[in-house]
């Protein structure tokens, strides 16, 4: 963890998405109000940056009714009219029923995104003053003036997943005050003079700080601040002067003037952990670090992943994950199988492994779960295939041959824009040889039918390789041969442990690489992990063994074999 020394003035930024402001500004601005439609009374106030409405987290204002695109519309204010802008959206942008590409807005317009309707309210409407009253009431705690804390948690889920759609971004994070000596304070003043102290520095901090920060109150004795566009240092930086601010200040709650101190902890988006809460909870263990060692102190929060603890905390892991793809720091390792021809060309899994803070490897069983809940799977399908291109190529120049058998998810199965786009870029002599091969679980093939029989000869077609892995049950795996017509078939543990000892599990094995073998596939057995188990397989027409027995994973193929 850093702990901040530094009393530079912060640099301020204003929010890119719309916040409420102060009764100058808002007040009189105009803006979209929602009449219709699952968000019914959110309102979208105009300014001069322009912003996007939309389904994604990436959409500066989201709207999550049937019907919107991803990227839906843009609003701006130029020239003194309110302008909004179709962005190639699927159900067009229509404003009082009319498809609109780009129209200047006037007061009581109508406009339907999806099955979203937003009326257009301007400065001069009679009622704007009443919807910035409403807009006020859903917004701020009436007794202390600050925002409400559920507004400024539904503000900071927001932030964070977009902070984690654009990792590229300098996207600040969420600070955390926690009052110092709180126990002494509330037998001074009690609860309520509690709440009024704590409403009275978050106030202070708007007026000194920035007005585009969003302060709440978050608990008995503690506020949040949720900050945008700051990077991890400019971040700590404003934490540090909110401290010193505060520890110059003296507060009056009713009849006592008090001199408080406070303990800050930082949590910034970069650290790509996308869930509001688990950034709340880490902002405070940074506070509660301060206070330990006496208080009146700030510092950011700096995850931790070590090898032996890898799956205890799942948000922490899609942070560090999240990076290393950011960064392009996932690690991979190269296990070979051995094959039974000699035809020249070596053959390697390709396997992802995550670089912990102990400088030790987690395997992908670990993290593509998790990468899997929170949709990053994709992600890393991507990096994989063409880092085992890169692979494929680097061996090519030493004139070797390597096959490559990537593993890719369920999600890949629809995404055959991302393998044309690759197929593009395959050199001649990896394409004439299909070196690069997709390997898919047979679960997930046989949960997505319909796309992994659209995908797979497209994939061939495309002088891919296509592998089938986790082949486990004979008469489901025997239906679908002829329709997946795949290139090599992984078989599972299962069916293969038992060959040699049990007379049925041997005939069940030898069956099913018959089939694969009339069917013009190849056959893979992995986990071997025993000269045993090497002998017992050796002479059943298997194409390939793979295991630690053979040679564990490694940093680079090793072509000794």
């Amino acid at each position: 963890m850093t702990n901040s020394g530094n009393s530079e003035s912060p640099q301020h930024t204003e929010l890119t998405q719309l916040e409420p402001t102060g009764p100058s500004d808002s007040q009189h601005a105009a803006r979209l109000v929602v009449i219709q439609g699952p968000d019914l009374g959110e309102q979208v106030e105009f300014s001069d940056q322009a912003r996007v409405l939309g389904r994604s987290t990436q959409a500066d204002v989201r709207l999550t009714a049937p019907g919107v695109s991803r990227r839906h519309c843009r609003i701006e204010q130029r020239d003194g009219a309110c302008w909004i802008e179709d962005m190639g959206s699927t159900n067009k942008t229509r404003v009082n029923g009319a498809a609109v590409e780009s129209h200047a807005l006037t007061d009581g317009d109508l406009i339907r995104l999806g099955q979203t309707i937003l009326k257009f309210v301007a400065p001069t409407n009679p009622e704007a003053p009443y919807y910035h009253k409403l807009a006020e009431e859903a917004t701020r705690d009436p007794h202390t003036g600050l925002l409400r804390r559920a507004f400024v948690i539904s503000s900071l889920e927001q932030a964070a997943d977009k902070a984690s759609a654009n990792p590229a971004e300098p996207a600040g994070g969420v600070i955390y005050l926690a009052l110092d000596a709180h126990s002494e304070l509330r037998d001074r003043v009690g609860m309520a003079g509690i709440e009024k102290l704590l409403g009275l520095i978050g106030q202070r901090l708007v007026s000194d700080v920035d007005s585009h920060h969003l302060p709440a109150i978050y608990g008995e004795h503690s506020l949040i601040v949720l900050v945008r566009d700051l990077d991890p240092e400019q971040l700590l930086k404003l934490a540090e002067h909110m401290r010193r601010h505060i520890r110059s200040e003296v507060f009056e709650v009713d009849t006592e003037e008090l001199a408080v101190t406070v303990s800050l902890g930082v949590c910034p988006f970069n650290l790509r952990i996308g869930n509001a809460d688990a950034m709340l909870v880490r902002a405070a263990r940074a506070a509660e670090a301060c206070q330990r060692e006496g208080g009146d102190q700030c510092r950011d929060y700096q995850p931790t992943v070590l090898a032996g603890h890898s799956g205890e905390d799942e948000q922490v892991m899609l942070g560090l994950l999240r990076e290393a793809l950011t960064k392009g720091t996932l690690q991979i390792r190269f296990q070979p199988a051995v094959s039974m021809d000699d035809d020249g060309v070596s053959h390697y899994q390709i396997l992802p492994r995550l670089l912990t803070d102990d400088d030790e490897l987690i395997s992908a069983g670990v993290f593509i779960p998790i990468a899997e809940r929170h949709d990053e799977v994709r992600s890393i399908d991507r990096w994989m295939s063409v880092r085992a291109l890169r692979a494929i190529e680097d061996q090519l120049e030493n004139d070797r041959r390597m096959r490559l058998f990537v593993s890719q998810s369920a999600q890949s199965l629809d995404d055959l824009a991302r393998y044309r786009a690759l197929a593009d870029k395959l050199p001649s002599a990896v394409a004439n040889d299909e070196l690069l091969v997709f390997e898919f679980r047979q679960g997930d093939v046989s949960r997505n039918l319909k796309a992994a029989r659209q995908l797979l000869p497209q994939l061939k077609e495309l002088n891919f390789g296509v592998a089938i892995s986790g082949i486990d049950d004979a008469s489901e795996a025997g239906l679908m041969l002829p329709h997946l017509n795949a290139d090599y078939y992984r078989l599972a543990p299962s069916l293969t442990q038992e060959v040699g000892h049990n007379d049925a599990a041997t005939t069940r094995f030898d069956n099913m690489v018959r089939q694969i073998h009339e069917n013009g596939g190849k056959v893979i057995v992995s986990q071997v992990e025993d000269a045993e188990t090497m002998s017992r397989l050796w002479s059943r027409n298997v194409d390939l063994l793979q295991g630690n027995f053979i040679q564990q994973p490694s940093q680079k193929p090793d072509f000794s074999l």
